[in-house]
């Protein structure tokens, strides 16, 4: 409620930059007021805050345009569907994914629950960086969840090319197909501008 200021003897040492500690620097605009009749938008920051944070939100909140949104949706629901199945059925998944009789997961050592549900432990943890990119659209969000998606699928998928020799050629074909999918959408969420961020739109 009220400004203190230091005493002018304890800022001596200091020097001139001490000194400025004593020195009353509140000014005012009533002047330039005077000969210009401007006025604050908002004359107090009870009034100013609520309305920069409400512009901001009007703005970002469609800020990644429909394809970037097709591609985080996409995302979304991967992390989902293999998260919550590896997870809350650990043995499920590690012997029927990705489902219709083929087995990608168990041709390739034996079971191990504490791996499997870390794996789903992982895509739960992208969803929800992931479903944020999705609800808040702003670049920040979008930019983290794609440089999280690299950070798994880009291994994962350098892993996979070089076991291809315990799948067929058509799950061979599927596996590839998949799993750089994930890394190409990725990629266009992260460096793809004109998909990501419509022209003219406003983005924060």
């Amino acid at each position: 409620r009220r400004v203190v200021a230091p005493p002018a003897a304890t800022t001596r040492l200091g020097g001139e930059a001490g000194s400025l500690l004593a020195r009353s620097q509140r000014v005012a605009n009533r002047r330039f007021r005077d000969a210009t009749g401007w006025a604050p938008r908002h004359p107090t920051v009870r009034e100013g805050w609520p309305a920069l944070v409400g512009a901001m939100g009007d703005g970002v909140r469609n800020a990644a345009g429909p394809i970037a949104r097709l591609g985080l949706l996409l995302l979304s629901f991967t992390a989902l569907q293999l998260g919550a199945w590896a997870t809350f059925a650990p043995r499920s998944f590690f012997t029927t994914f990705p489902g219709g009789g083929r087995n990608w997961v168990a041709v390739d050592g034996p079971y191990n629950e504490h791996l499997v549900r870390d794996f789903g432990g992982l895509n739960l943890a992208l969803a929800v960086v992931t479903i944020a990119a999705l609800v808040l659209g702003t670049r920040a969000f979008v930019r983290t969840a794609a440089i999280a998606w690299l950070a798994w699928s880009v291994p994962h998928l350098v892993y996979h090319l070089r076991h291809l020799d315990v799948f067929a050629t058509g799950d061979k074909v599927a596996n590839v197909f998949a799993l750089s999918l994930l890394v190409v959408i990725a990629v266009l969420l992260l460096v793809g501008h004109r998909l990501v961020w419509p022209a003219g739109e406003h983005v924060t």
